[in-house]
């Protein structure tokens, strides 16, 4: 993989606020400027500068910022949910020794690129209630800056080649360095 980048998480409008808690559902948080959402829809932002290789090759930085109690725990909380539950359907039902638990009512989308060899992806993955869906875009930034990001969602649990949507998410690797203190009053999860 020659290129990681986590884009947003879109906030579903879900009735259970013990965990979207003070973020604005229908409302997306974006981690980076790449992107934005104009009617409701994610867009290459024509206006972003930034090279590839700023911090150097292979390496992306990026952080949540905010005042306390704005929300960025619960946008922590949030992605690592969407991913527990994406492991849940894909991985579960290979393995007798995995421990992976659904988490119910989760409303929300995840969005990273991945870049490989040049060929950029868009990677949605989303849990809406009890199911989990993937949509992959291929996308060509040199082409149309300003084009939008279509996404054909999928159930995970319909998927004939598992294996391949193992191999795809494999890219979806990094690193998230937080104070663990804070969640460790979460006893739901």
């Amino acid at each position: 993989m020659d290129k990681f980048s986590l884009i947003a998480i879109y906030v579903m409008d879900a009735p259970d606020k013990s965990i979207s808690k003070i973020l604005h559902q229908g409302c997306w948080y974006f981690f980076n400027q790449r992107y934005l959402q104009e009617n409701n829809q994610l867009k290459l932002n024509s206006l972003y500068s930034i090279p590839d290789d700023f911090y150097g090759s292979k390496v992306n930085i990026q952080a949540i910022v905010g005042k306390n109690g704005s929300g960025k725990s619960t946008l922590v909380e949030i992605l690592i949910r969407i991913i527990n539950n994406v492991a849940y359907y894909l991985l579960d039902k290979f393995s007798k020794n995995n421990k992976l638990c659904f988490i119910p009512n989760i409303h929300a989308a995840l969005y990273f690129e991945v870049q490989i060899d040049g060929d950029r992806r868009v990677i949605g993955i989303k849990c809406d209630g009890k199911d989990c869906f993937i949509s992959i875009t291929h996308i060509d930034i040199k082409v149309d800056k300003s084009q939008f990001v279509e996404f054909k969602w999928q159930a995970i649990h319909t998927l004939k080649k598992k294996n391949e949507t193992i191999d795809i998410l494999h890219e979806l690797f990094f690193t998230i360095v937080n104070n663990y203190s804070l969640h460790s009053y979460n006893a739901e999860d």
